[in-house]
């Protein structure tokens, strides 16, 4: 199996045994497919040997780096099928085709490195029908009770992958197959076997070889029968020579030969082969069916094998005398109490979901985690009646490393098996090394080069072709909050990742490095003593919050991303402070391009927490006369100013409800830090960037809720380090906040003052040109072709258009001005654009022959 392995490297690998060894998989075979770049890989293992098998507590990758998914046989037969499906990179070229590989090893040293054991091989391009049953196989399996959603998926995408392979086959390959695919879902394998036998009658010799036989040998005689073969020829093992049967009970027919395997060193004979000749050729079965009545002639079984017709038996024996008769003991037979399976994965929100077959007696059972021994989780659970239960708000140790095992128990019903972790699953191995440049990130470990990776993964993130913004073909009146536009980096182009949800492959590693580079950022709470030390003076007047003097984004000094390690692995101060530069440099443009990635609520946070970092370790320090800019309110505008350019983007509704609380408290803090008189202007802008992020404001308890769960994170307790009066102070904010006018409703009551009529808010003089556009266009009679008098648009983000011309912004002059006032004149149409403001609520109170353009 390695070889073959090595040979193919695949892209995504499904594989199944019915024992299982970790520490011969994760030595031996892993190895192969990662370094091949094997991207996924799922084992399927009988719920015994998958529950026997977290007895190897030193296992480091099952659950994080493969997938082990434990199948319980309610019907008390075993889960049998050694194969391995190997999806090949279609990427840059004409596909070679995947490959099956059907075997009678299993996943152990002893099924892979000493049993004689027998493989074979077939391509999608050569044998698609063989592909299009392993499809049908997929899916029926899939449908089995006890299994959990994810395994469904997981099958019903290698089931669309199997078809996918076998449609993309020369038309020819499907005529005059040859090769077929047996299973035990539908009906038995001798049946199969006996049915391909038909064409080549009369069958001369029959030859099994055979681990496990009946004591009596009726399933081999039984076939014999129904095949009239005229002979019969057992195979043993050559170390050994022994016959496999009971001695006082054969009822092996007269004339029956004992054969080994010719040329084969002396080894436990382990493969499973049945070979039918005749003069018109031979019928060779190869895979897991064992010579029992069990695996042969029922459908109690899930056996997998491949039937061939060739010319001539590909095998060769040698004519043997028994040194003696010894009946099977089937090792499994001894395991008829059936140990429980237990399917449990950690999703990347913190949930676990599993499912236990068969069913616990009592409805509440304990939940216990553990990594090498050491428990993390010890909950009680309830358990439905299909056997599914649900565990929230599950937050794994990050400095331990290694696999996860999970235990279920109810009185003395108790079910083990392996954590499947959502988040590291689905990594591909060059996500790995960045996964461990952010542990030792966030275990103050860090080098330069670990920095500089974790920016990498940023930039990487954020660097999308930006999507243009339509302008509505007619005038909308919908004013709905745009769709959730979530794009998931899943690198499994060819699978249907809707799936798998909107979380792509990418993002559990991108959430990993940003959360270590917030450690690191807030490791320390040190202010500059003096204005010349830092660059606040950029966060309240040049609203560029994040660039650095002496930094160019385009052009960070990758030559020197090394220079600063020492030899005991450290780094040079100044470039981890270059890396964390650009780090946060990198956000507002990839903001405006795409800020629906699941990633990016993190570096917002990330964000909000250098600017708390600034303003409260000024607090105490800062001088009002020091500011020529804003006199008596710059704290508390630093963060009004990072509340407005943050709360613009078009962020996804789940990066929304992420960075609401986050906003929230920083709205209070904002009003906390102002002057007296400046708590007003302060409170309206807090106000409109809350209601621009969110769309549609929070009550004052749901305010106040926010703002309590954002003090108790992490960023907040380190940096505000604040006592409880002040922390009661800061919460008391919010009802003054939503009793505050924000801007975007002083903007819709200047629109409605200029066309209804009514008294004119008082706005400052750089809203002059804006309220001189509106009266233009509202005097001035609407053309065919030029009806609508303004636009408003709901996110200013590079590449949209006005929606009053549908022509683009010009650069980024343009659009810093609208996201800073909310409300801007086009230079191409000379009509007044506005920012978040209420389409419903502008619909309600205009004329309706007052047209204006909506971009949503």
């Amino acid at each position: 199996m390695l070889a073959i392995l090595d040979e193919i490297r695949p892209k995504r690998a499904l594989l199944t045994s019915f024992t299982f060894g970790p520490g011969w998989f994760e030595g031996f075979c892993f190895p192969v497919l990662r370094l091949g770049g094997c991207e996924s890989i799922d084992v399927l293992v009988d719920s015994r040997h998958s529950a026997r098998s977290t007895a190897e507590s030193s296992s480091q990758y099952a659950g994080n780096a493969y997938r082990v998914i434990p199948v319980f046989m309610k019907s008390g037969g075993f889960f049998h099928p050694k194969l391995a499906y190997l999806e090949r990179d279609t990427a840059g070229g004409e596909s070679k085709g995947d490959v099956l590989v059907v075997g009678s090893g299993n996943l152990t040293f002893a099924g892979q490195g000493s049993n004689l054991e027998v493989l074979d091989a077939v391509n999608s391009n050569e044998h698609p029908f063989v592909f299009q049953q392993l499809g049908r196989f997929f899916r029926e399996f899939a449908g089995r009770e006890g299994l959990a959603m994810e395994t469904r998926r997981v099958l019903a995408q290698y089931a669309s992958r199997a078809e996918a392979a076998a449609a993309a086959a020369p038309p020819e390959a499907l005529e005059n197959a040859r090769v077929w695919l047996v299973h035990t879902l539908d009906s038995t394998a001798a049946d199969q076997f006996a049915a391909r036998c038909a064409d080549i009658v009369p069958v001369n010799q029959l030859t099994v070889l055979s681990p496990y036989h009946d004591p009596e040998g009726l399933s081999v005689t039984l076939l014999k029968e129904e095949l009239q073969a005229e002979s019969l020829r057992i195979g043993m093992s050559a170390s050994k020579c022994i016959a496999p049967f009971d001695a006082d009970r054969q009822s092996l027919p007269e004339g029956t030969v004992f054969v080994v395997p010719q040329n084969r060193e002396s080894r436990f004979a382990h493969a499973k082969i049945f070979v039918a000749v005749s003069g018109k050729g031979c019928v060779v079965m190869t895979g897991s069916v064992n010579a029992t009545e069990q695996s042969l002639y029922s459908k109690g079984n899930v056996e997998v094998g491949l039937i061939r017709r060739l010319e001539v038996s590909p095998f060769e024996w040698t004519e043997e005398e028994p040194k003696g008769f010894e009946p099977c003991r089937f090792e499994a037979a001894e395991m008829a109490p059936r140990v429980p399976a237990l399917d449990a994965q950690l999703q990347p929100d913190g949930t676990v979901r599993g499912t236990v077959s068969p069913v616990p007696p009592a409805a509440v059972a304990r939940l216990q985690i553990s990594c090498a021994a050491r428990h993390e989780v010890d909950e009680s659970v309830s358990v439905d009646g299909e056997g599914a239960f649900v565990l929230r708000n599950v937050h794994l140790n990050a400095d331990w490393t290694g696999a996860r095992m999970v235990e279920l128990t109810a009185g003395d019903f108790i079910a083990r098996g392996w954590l499947n972790v959502e988040a590291e699953l689905r990594l591909t191995p060059r996500e790995k090394d960045y996964s461990r440049a952010a542990a030792r990130v966030s275990a103050g470990r860090a080098t330069a080069s670990d920095l500089w990776a974790i920016y990498d993964v940023l930039k990487q993130g954020l660097k999308r072709a930006p999507v243009p913004r339509k302008a509505e073909a007619n005038d909308s009146t919908e004013g709905k909050p745009p769709a959730d536009k979530a794009v998931a980096n899943v690198p499994y182009k060819s699978w249907n990742t809707d799936d798998f949800g909107d979380l792509g492959a990418s993002n559990p590693l991108e959430m990993q490095c940003l959360t270590a580079a917030f450690r690191h950022l807030n490791g320390d709470v040190v202010f500059p003593k003096k204005k010349s030390d830092g660059n606040l003076e950029l966060l309240m007047n040049k609203g560029d919050e994040f660039d650095q003097p002496g930094l160019d984004n385009d052009n960070e000094p990758e030559d020197d991303r090394d220079a600063g390690n020492t030899a005991n692995g450290g780094a040079s101060d100044a470039d981890k402070e270059s890396a964390e530069a650009a780090m946060l440099q990198a956000l507002p443009d990839g903001l405006a391009r795409d800020a629906t990635h699941p990633l990016l609520a993190g570096v917002v946070q990330l964000s909000a927490s250098e600017a708390l970092k600034r303003a409260f370790g000024r607090r105490d320090s800062f001088k009002l006369t020091e500011n020529q800019y804003f006199v008596g309110n710059d704290l508390a505008f630093g963060l009004n100013s990072w509340l407005a350019r943050f709360s613009v983007f078009a962020y996804s509704e789940s990066n929304r409800r992420n960075l609401l609380p986050a906003f929230c408290a920083m709205a209070c803090c904002a009003v906390w830090l102002a002057s007296d008189e400046g708590k007003e202007a302060v409170r309206g802008r807090a106000k409109e960037a809350v209601r621009t992020l969110a769309k549609e404001l929070p009550d004052a308890e749901a305010w106040h809720l926010k703002v309590e769960r954002a003090f108790t994170t992490h960023p907040f307790v380190r940096i505000a380090q604040l006592p409880a009066e002040e922390r009661e102070a800061i919460l008391s904010a919010a009802p003054s906040i939503l009793g505050a006018i924000a801007p975007t409703e002083s903007l819709e009551s200047l629109i409605a003052a200029v066309f209804v009529g009514g008294a004119m808010p008082l706005l400052p003089e750089a809203y002059a040109p804006v309220i001189k556009a509106l009266a233009k266009y509202k005097s001035k009679t609407p053309s065919k072709y030029d009806h609508r008098r303004f636009g408003v648009v709901a996110a200013a983000d590079i590449g949209f258009r006005c929606p009053a011309c549908n022509e683009p912004f010009e650069g980024a002059i343009e659009l810093s001005a609208l996201r800073a006032s909310r409300a801007a004149v086009h230079v191409r149409c000379n009509k007044a654009v506005f920012l978040g403001l209420s389409i419903v609520g502008l619909k309600a109170v205009l004329p309706c022959d007052v047209k204006f353009g909506v971009t949503q």
